[in-house]
């Protein structure tokens, strides 16, 4: 399951030599993913700082060309009842087991946290678009739309191709994505 390819003495290039490099190949990951991957290696603190998994998020934007995601209210309320933590409290035991709220793009970052408001008069319904070959961003958008139906808000889902995504025509209030670093 694993390539490891390393640089030797008869190596040479025009280019950045990389001392080693890891190719992982994992197993088809199934719609509803039941467990996790945990890579062990060496433990030097050198070792720490040139190998590492990724860092990464799930993240929503607003969408100021709508007037629901131009609307700071409804950013606000939005924010307070979609955050982090609400969303791993109701999303299921295998993920609760692999999610971690985060507050920032990265775990070390901190933006402000939502504080508590009142949904915004006439809010009955949102928009939400993402890339429709991300399985979690379907069980995402599921834990969404449970959480605003709570609130008599209903969340329509759109699923776009990278290339629609790419153009940036489709109109939705909300966009879902992820970002790995």
């Amino acid at each position: 399951n694993q390539l490891k390819i390393q640089a030797f003495d008869d190596f040479f290039g025009y280019r950045a030599l990389i001392d080693e490099v890891n190719v992982w190949v994992l197993p088809e990951i199934a719609d509803e993913p039941a467990g996790g991957l945990m890579l062990k290696g060496p433990q030097g603190e050198e070792k720490e700082i040139e190998s590492r998994l990724e860092e990464g998020c799930y993240y929503l934007l607003f969408d100021s060309r709508t007037h629901r995601g131009a609307n700071q209210q409804v950013r606000d309320w939005v924010s307070y009842v979609l955050s982090p933590t609400n969303l791993v409290y109701f999303a299921e035991e295998q993920y609760q087991q692999l999610w971690f709220p985060a507050y920032g793009l990265l775990p070390r970052w901190h933006h402000a946290r939502p504080t508590h408001c009142e949904k915004p008069a006439g809010l009955e319904n949102l928009t939400l678009t993402f890339y429709q070959d991300h399985i979690e961003h379907r069980v995402i958008a599921g834990i969404m739309q449970q959480i605003l139906a709570s609130h008599q808000v209903t969340l329509k889902i759109k699923e776009i191709s990278y290339d629609q995504w790419h153009e940036g025509e489709i109109e939705s209030d909300i966009w879902l994505n992820s970002a790995n670093f």
